[in-house]
């Protein structure tokens, strides 16, 4: 006979595992750059290749048409490639390198404004998508089997916290421009530019990646449980269940539900965990 019941977790505890070693802290300061740089010059790449190049509705819908061919051809052909050539540390700054470069050609835009220019630096975009893939790889290979759902949890809450500071900057940085400097017009793509130097150069720190080992192999163990509450059903939203290991252990089997106790109306109307959850 098994006991399941609620075990709460603080979220701050959850994204610490963004932090726990050297690697993991770079591998984050990587998360933060590309989330905070890709979403920023996406927001204001429509308006500012408008107004300093000229584009119209046809060289949007070219430019995109463009975009999402690369990003098939690159995603499905170049991947396995590039990590069985260049592993994951390789795959990162080679997909780095390509994002400074579209960004650094839209900078040159400004100062040479023809649209050739534009379509010429967005070519490598295609391998800079690679970027956020690689790196939730490395991580993945480095946490225990239990931690997966933790870890990439902890890693898409960083994501989305920059994706929402990036359009702010980069907006302030769009609202800035004026016709009469061209380097305000390249401002936002300089700083974007100089910030991917930034992650270059963590990359190029980041340690060579070797065979990953078995999962029962890492070393790392996850960070203790709190205590477990009540069977009261709490109000925080980050919450998992857990299962007295010892008593599975005793039965040896796995009990399933027959169709009486998973009657629909009983779930609809009755709570999944409710004081009924100990007679199971």
């Amino acid at each position: 006979m098994t006991k399941t019941h609620w075990v709460m977790e603080s979220p701050i505890s959850s994204l610490s595992i963004l932090f726990r070693n050297k690697l993991f802290m770079r591998l984050t300061c990587l998360i933060v750059i590309t989330s905070f740089i890709r979403n920023g010059i996406f927001q204001i790449q429509s308006f500012s290749l408008n107004t300093i190049v000229g584009f119209d509705v046809k060289d949007f819908a070219n430019l995109m048409l463009l975009g999402g061919v690369l990003a098939l051809l690159g995603q499905g052909l170049l991947v396995k490639a590039l990590v069985g050539c260049f592993k994951e540390k390789g795959v990162i700054i080679i997909a780095l390198i390509a994002s400074l470069m579209k960004t650094g050609g839209f900078a040159g835009a400004a100062f040479y404004p023809h649209k050739w220019v534009v379509f010429l630096s967005f070519i490598p975009g295609c391998i800079g998508d690679l970027t956020f893939p690689a790196i939730s790889a490395l991580k993945s290979m480095n946490v225990s089997e239990k931690e997966q759902g933790r870890l990439q949890g902890a890693i898409y809450g960083a994501r989305s916290v920059f994706d929402a500071i990036g359009p702010i900057v980069f907006s302030s940085l769009y609202a800035a421009m004026t016709r009469q400097s061209l380097l305000s017009e390249a401002l936002p793509y300089i700083v974007a530019s100089c910030v991917y130097v930034v992650g270059i150069a963590v990359a190029v720190s980041l340690p060579v990646s070797k065979t990953p080992p078995s999962r029962s192999e890492v070393a790392v163990e996850p960070a203790p449980l709190p205590p477990p509450v009540s069977d009261e059903t709490p109000a925080l939203a980050s919450v998992y269940f857990e299962t007295d290991k010892d008593e599975v252990e005793k039965g040896d089997r796995v009990e399933y539900a027959t169709s009486s106790m998973l009657d629909d109306d009983q779930l609809l109307s009755e709570p999944s965990l409710g004081a009924n959850s100990s007679e199971v």
